[in-house]
């Protein structure tokens, strides 16, 4: 969310700001030729949400163990080796969230996967740009893919925020769009 007036952010950006979807929802201006797209922020809360949902589901049986009698040592180890797994599945998607993005600088775009390995390419590179749409449980999902010839080079969901600005920017930079 920005404090500052429209015409003084376009004079930041040299006029070319572009008004785009924050990780808030919020409507502000983005430099099109300077931005990052990363995924959505309800995802990372998602994440932290079930993390936290099966802990306190490993400490309640522990305490219903511990109510009932029996030996804390072993019911610790048994739930731990169980639930361990779940518990440990926020935090590792946490990582994963914060690697993931597409950073847009002028001409040049790095796209970081899940597990790190980062591609570079320019605008020129992109032969197809193809743009499905996925049904999910709550709707519709756009997504774009961007090919050089029959490679993949990266991908961006309609739901993370600069994508509109990025569809924008590949349109002015004349990449034709597969429906």
């Amino acid at each position: 969310m920005f404090f500052f007036s429209k015409k003084i952010l376009k004079k930041l950006f040299g006029g070319d700001a572009v008004e785009g979807i924050s990780e808030t929802g919020d409507k502000e201006l983005i430099d099109p030729k300077d931005f990052t797209i990363r995924q959505p922020l309800y995802a990372l809360v998602m994440y932290i949400v079930i993390s936290i949902f099966f802990l306190i589901i490993y400490v309640a049986t522990l305490a219903g163990s511990v109510a009932e009698g029996g030996d804390l040592a072993r019911a610790a180890w048994f739930f731990f080796l169980c639930l361990s797994p779940f518990i440990l599945f926020g935090p590792f998607m946490i990582i994963i969230w914060n690697r993931w993005k597409l950073v847009i600088k002028d001409k040049q775009i790095s796209f970081t996967s899940y597990f790190g390995r980062t591609k570079s390419c320019s605008f020129g590179d992109i032969t197809r740009l193809k743009q499905d749409v996925r049904a999910t449980r709550i709707g519709t999902l756009n997504v774009i893919n961007a090919y050089h010839e029959k490679k993949k080079l990266f991908y961006v969901a309609s739901n993370c925020p600069g994508y509109d600005v990025l569809v924008q920017r590949l349109k002015d930079e004349g990449v034709k769009i597969d429906f």
